[in-house]
């Protein structure tokens, strides 16, 4: 079959590549008839996603038939229509059981990391969890980007029984995005966040700037993933003797509790959400932003016992605050 393929930063390609086939027992196969280009597509093309690798097939949000499912799969059957969203999730893992679909740590096969001081770099963030140096505050940082002020259109659907059902049609407009910058507080699982236009290295530091001032003489231990911005600041760091950056494994940004926190704030606050401007979508971020740290409480963190030698530096999340 005919697909895009990812050969590296602005390196997109239409080649042949081999037919999907069953892997699973859930699976299923879809013939596409219709697709859409998403802004999350231009993540791919900028090179900003670590996980993938050369030859990677490209595409997601698309609609189309089923032409064969796994022996597993109870939910579809061949010659249903189907229309695929933007999160896939397993369902199974601690992120779905809890409604966070999109922080399934189980939807992505390339996420295993190669870093091969993996181990050591887990054991670092994890002892900043578990065991926290004294007097120190321990940070997550990171960036939610291009978060959408969409405005929903309203409508209904008449019933043949002259009954109708009311909600939102898949018509929107588009407002504007915000790219939020958030850190959560290891101790207290508290937020500190703010929005701004972009997400350069400029705006991460101007965000760094305005949480070592909310911490003032106060040894902080910041946990990063690895985008470039988040790395090579020694000046800023130089002129910051307080803060001290710690790094997780390449593709393990899941090891950041802050990644969490956006999928419960996706999950409890913006999924389904309308906005008539960008404006009104930055003031019910703060809000819940606010509310959260009314009742926010601090991720217990534990560790599974695991035969595969990959995942025996792996730890999962978990709250006993009932997020």
């Amino acid at each position: 079959m005919k697909a895009l393929t990812w050969h590296g930063k602005g390196d997109i390609r239409c080649e042949t590549v081999p037919d999907p086939k069953i892997e699973h027992r859930r699976d299923a196969i879809i013939k596409v008839t219709a697709c859409a280009i998403c802004g999350s597509d231009l993540h791919l093309l900028d090179g900003v996603m670590p996980s993938m690798e050369e030859g990677d097939v490209v595409g997601h949000e698309t609609m189309g038939e089923v032409v064969d499912v796994g022996k597993g799969n109870t939910k579809l059957k061949v010659g249903d229509r189907v229309v695929v969203p933007f999160t896939i999730s397993c369902g199974e893992c601690f992120f779905c059981k809890n409604g966070f679909y999109s922080g399934c740590e189980r939807s992505n096969p390339n996420a295993k990391s190669n870093d091969p001081n993996f181990t050591a770099k887990a054991a670092d963030v994890v002892g900043l969890y578990v065991a926290p140096p004294a007097k120190a505050i321990v940070l997550c940082v990171d960036e939610k980007p291009s978060i959408q002020a969409l405005e929903r259109a309203q409508g209904y659907l008449k019933l043949p029984n002259g009954r109708a059902l009311t909600g939102q049609s898949h018509d929107y407009k588009r407002h504007g995005t915000t790219t939020l910058f958030a850190a959560l507080e290891v101790a207290t699982g508290k937020i500190i966040a703010t929005h701004s236009k972009r997400r350069r290295r400029v705006e991460f530091l101007d965000f760094m700037n305005s949480v070592t001032a909310a911490f003032p003489n106060r040894k902080l231990h910041v946990i990063l993933d690895n985008l470039n911005t988040h790395k090579k600041n020694e000046d800023w760091l130089k002129a910051h003797p307080n803060v001290q950056f710690h790094f997780t494994p390449t593709s393990a940004s899941w090891l950041n509790q802050v990644e969490v926190w956006f999928s419960i704030l996706q999950g409890q606050s913006l999924s389904g959400t309308s906005f008539t401007s960008l404006k009104q979508l930055q003031e019910h971020i703060d809000a819940y932003v606010n509310a959260y740290n009314d009742r926010a409480e601090p991720f217990v963190w534990t560790k599974k016992r695991s035969v595969n030698a990959v995942s025996k530096a792996a730890v999962s999340l978990s709250s006993d605050s009932g997020y």
